[in-house]
């Protein structure tokens, strides 16, 4: 039988949230996800060019399924993911989790450096890239510009299909946000999963990834029940690393006003009020 092919997707921010909700949605009985986070099949040109039929293999066992997914936060703002993702599945829903810009730009920043991939102080980050050198796609600073990405989503999808939330929301009502997003993607929001509220990479590392990929196939296949994959996630997602120090008062204040000018329009897309933000 040949696999489905998703019905929602968890698009970004990095470093908002995405790795939490995934795992929660992972636990519902009515919920495929990819085994594996992060299939990158709409933002990198090597898996892109594997072609559908590769990307469609990813879903192997989700048949029957009510709502079959995968969490990549790379596709939010990627400037070829929005067109891609709807030539692919146009009807898709699409989950955005959006977090203070300044907060995930220095978020992302110490997990670069804990695998280390960044070598620069956060210092010399901001000033390469607020000097015009180094703003393009990829970099710290244009991952936190929500409104342009979002906007440039609703150019491909309707803006029914589009729920963006905020990472404070999944912090502080994780039961309630979880119930949105299972409205959004036609699954029951009463069913709650014993992992909802759990946080999974907050500057954690994984006991064994092997075991957390080994946990989702095995719940992929209905080999393994909700709760003890859940026991099993909660053991091996401790969360060992310190935290990172603060950020430098002078940077935030920087950032705070680079990402003003955005500010109005995510209030009026949201409904929220974000004056926060601008702390």
């Amino acid at each position: 039988m040949t696999p489905p092919l998703p019905t929602f997707l968890i698009i970004g921010a990095m470093k908002a949230g995405t790795t939490s909700l995934a795992y929660w949605l992972g636990e519902h009985p009515d919920v495929f996800l990819a085994p594996g986070k992060e299939l990158r099949f709409f933002n990198v040109p090597q898996r892109w060019e594997r072609g559908v039929d590769w990307y469609r293999s990813q879903f192997a066992g989700a048949e029957g399924t009510r709502a079959i997914g995968e969490a990549t936060p790379g596709y939010l703002g990627h400037p070829r993911a929005p067109e891609r993702i709807a030539s692919v599945v146009p009807g898709a829903r699409l989950i955005a989790l959006l977090r203070h810009p300044a907060d995930r730009a220095y978020s992302q920043y110490w997990l670069n450096r804990a695998i280390q991939k960044e070598a620069r102080t956060f210092r010399q980050i901001i000033q390469e890239e607020t000097s015009g050198t180094d703003l393009s796609y990829g970099f710290y600073l244009e991952r936190g510009r929500y409104l342009k990405h979002l906007n440039e989503l609703k150019e491909h999808f309707p803006e029914a299909a589009i729920l963006p939330l905020l990472l404070d929301d999944l912090s502080a009502d994780p039961a309630g946000t979880f119930a949105r997003v299972c409205a959004h993607i036609g699954v029951d929001g009463s069913v709650l999963p014993p992992n909802v509220g759990k946080v999974y990479n907050a500057r954690s590392a994984l006991r064994s990834r092997p075991l957390s990929h080994a946990v989702r196939m095995f719940r992929a296949r209905r080999l393994l029940s909700a709760r003890m994959a859940g026991r099993i996630n909660a053991w091996n997602g401790t969360t060992r690393s310190e935290p990172y120090p603060p950020m430098e008062p002078e940077i935030r204040a920087m950032l705070v006003e680079l990402y003003e000018d955005q500010i109005p329009g995510l209030e009026q897309l949201l409904g929220r009020d974000l004056s926060s933000w601008r702390r």
